[in-house]
């Protein structure tokens, strides 16, 4: 299965970008407002409204407080490719309690 690494520092503290990332339903508002216009929550599914007019449907697979790990996942009815795609956001405190770190991983399953 193929993966994409990306290592983001963030210039905030680890609770506050964690308790950012951790609300699912909240990415429009929290995380990257502007880039994602609305999130509707359908129980652990979320349906993400982007600033291109497209649309995916990510499942909530996993969210982890002590590891301050989430997992979500979207059909590869949402990909260019044929394949499903896996996101694994992990959150690390470098140093405590600034700066965080955001670690997004994307793995590609045929």
């Amino acid at each position: 299965m193929a993966s994409i690494h990306k290592d983001i520092p963030i210039e905030a503290p680890a609770h506050e970008v964690w308790d950012a990332v951790r609300d699912f339903g909240a990415l429009h508002t929290r995380l990257v407002p502007g880039f994602v216009l609305d999130t509707k929550l359908d129980g652990d599914v979320r349906i993400v409204s982007f600033a291109n007019g497209t649309s995916a449907r990510e499942q909530l697979i996993d969210s982890d407080d002590e590891r301050r790990r989430l997992g979500n996942g979207r059909g590869a009815e949402h990909c260019q490719s044929a394949a499903r795609t896996t996101l694994d956001d992990r959150l690390e405190a470098r140093t405590s309690p600034d700066p965080a770190l955001s670690e997004r991983r994307r793995r590609y399953q045929p």
